[in-house]
């Protein structure tokens, strides 16, 4: 009877490989020549294969995780500025069409429908389009797109409300068409971001809820915070225009600080 040794899984220890042939690992820098004159005489053993690749990883690990946190730090930050963006532009667009078409329950009837069916356009768009090869560049577009949008309302909002007044007389219809013709766009650019952060966040279906919900926390705390800045402190302190010069600036500076910092935070994701 052989002795313990000399089973096949205590032999497996001590195999060496026929002269001639060459061991290789996956790893690079890993092959041994087990040619006459070679290593050959060493035993060798494969069980510690993967302790080496499980360092490689730990090792990249690190790297991965500080792109992985900046990024998610960008997400929420265009998130939460998206929020404050909307509703800072919602507020003054009343002040905007105050002079044209008054500042009745109507006025503020037609800007509100307005704003809600851009905002619910927004998301469709942003669901459906963060389905194609979605990454953090493009949700960094959709809101220098949004800045770009918004551009017109300052050179161009009272000379397209007084072509306005002076050929719709029903303030009702004037105003609704006027916040449309200046508000929807932008609006509707605005909307896209969350559904596609969203989808820029999830990687796993069990956080999903969890990550929404951060999601959009973020977001409303923003639209709250646009709110209160604006109606309380901007609107006493500056000029409509430079209200929205800003806003569109800071839009612009937080595009491109997003699109910019490295390439290793704007990498695709593929769906799940």
């Amino acid at each position: 009877m052989s002795s313990p040794l000399e089973q096949p899984f205590y032999r497996a220890w001590r195999v060496r490989p026929a002269p001639g042939f060459v061991l290789r690992d996956d790893s690079e820098e890993s092959a041994v020549d087990t040619t006459a004159g070679g290593p050959a005489d060493r035993p060798t053993c494969a069980i510690f294969k993967p302790f080496h690749r499980a360092a490689a990883a730990s090792a990249r690990s690190q790297g991965y995780f500080e792109d992985s946190t900046l990024e998610r730090l960008f997400i929420f930050l265009i998130a939460g500025w998206s929020g404050f963006f909307v509703m800072a532009i919602e507020l003054l667009s009343g002040r905007i069409l105050a002079p044209s078409f008054g500042n009745s329950i109507h006025v503020w009837g037609g800007i509100i429908t307005v704003f809600m069916l851009a905002l619910a356009l927004g998301y469709l768009l942003g669901g459906r389009w963060s389905l194609r090869d979605p990454s953090l560049r493009r949700l960094a577009l959709i809101l220098i797109a949004g800045a770009m949008a918004t551009i017109p309302i300052v050179f161009l909002g009272d000379p397209l409300l007084d072509w306005l007044f002076d050929r719709v007389q029903d303030p009702r219809y004037g105003s609704l068409l006027s916040a449309t013709l200046l508000f929807f766009a932008p609006t509707t650019l605005a909307g896209m971001v969350s559904p596609y952060a969203v989808r820029l966040l999830v990687n796993q279906s069990r956080l999903s809820g969890h990550l929404a919900g951060l999601l959009y926390f973020c977001s409303t705390f923003g639209s709250a915070a646009g709110t209160l800045l604006t109606s309380f402190y901007l609107v006493l302190y500056f000029e409509i225009n430079q209200i929205l010069i800003g806003l569109i600036g800071i839009s612009l500076l937080i595009g491109l600080l997003t699109i910019f910092p490295g390439n290793s935070n704007n990498v695709s994701r593929h769906p799940v």
